[in-house]
């Protein structure tokens, strides 16, 4: 397991941990993103896989001495990207100027180094994620080409501004103009891979009506399951 930083031009490394087997070979990738919050990546392993877990922040990875990972993590809360991330309407008036802008960028950055590593197979990339770790992924698999298999679960931030033509917005920052490009449902119509998607049909973080309207944005070989509840 690799702890590592890849340098990005916005500031903020793409921080993550990669795993890989011992056993040489030609192995493909998982790339695996978590849900809104603060968090550092984890050491996750699947046989015969390299395992890439990046966290969305750029963040210190591991803190294993749990008072150094909570003063960590306070300290960032008490700036302006704290609690909250996202949500600042002055940010997100601009595409340019919003916390996802750069949040993307470390994704996929993060995917484009996992690809120089000599045990990748070459061909197989299969990009994973729940809530926001959702939106992550059909990020990656939307301006990526090389990924060939895209599986979310109740995938967050969908059909932004859909409030206004009466649906359900869930949980999720006030619509801005500078939102539109990282909808959910924007970044589904350009993925080119086959896609697998779990929601709920009680869930009023992640409203089925979202899912929905994400699901019809994928132009590709798809499938969707809702569980009650």
């Amino acid at each position: 397991a690799f702890d590592l930083r890849i340098s990005t031009p916005e500031g903020r490394p793409a921080s993550g941990i990669v795993t890989f087997p011992e056993k040489e070979g030609k192995y493909p990738i998982l790339m695996l993103f978590n849900g809104y919050g603060f968090a550092g990546a984890e050491v996750t392993c699947m046989p015969n896989t390299i395992t890439a877990h990046f966290n969305a922040h750029g963040f210190e990875n591991d803190l294993s001495n749990i008072m150094a990972r909570k003063k960590y993590y306070h300290d960032i809360m008490k700036n302006k990207n704290g609690y909250g991330y996202g949500f600042d309407p002055e940010e997100n008036a601009s595409n340019k100027t919003t916390y996802w802008r750069n949040m993307m960028i470390r994704n996929l950055l993060g995917l484009k180094y996992i690809k120089t590593l000599p045990c990748w197979d070459g061909k197989n990339i299969k990009v994973q994620g729940g809530s926001q770790g959702a939106l992550q992924a059909t990020t990656v698999a939307a301006h990526d080409n090389d990924v060939n298999f895209l599986e979310i679960n109740v995938p967050w931030f969908c059909n932004l501004n859909g409030e206004n033509k009466g649906y359900m917005a869930g949980w999720r920052p006030e619509f801005a103009e500078g939102l539109r490009y990282f909808d959910t449902v924007a970044e589904a119509t350009r993925v080119k891979c086959p896609v697998k998607i779990s929601a709920r049909l009680g869930d009023y973080v992640c409203p089925p009506s979202t899912i929905m309207t994400l699901y019809n944005s994928f132009n590709v070989n798809k499938q969707l399951v809702f569980i009650q509840s």
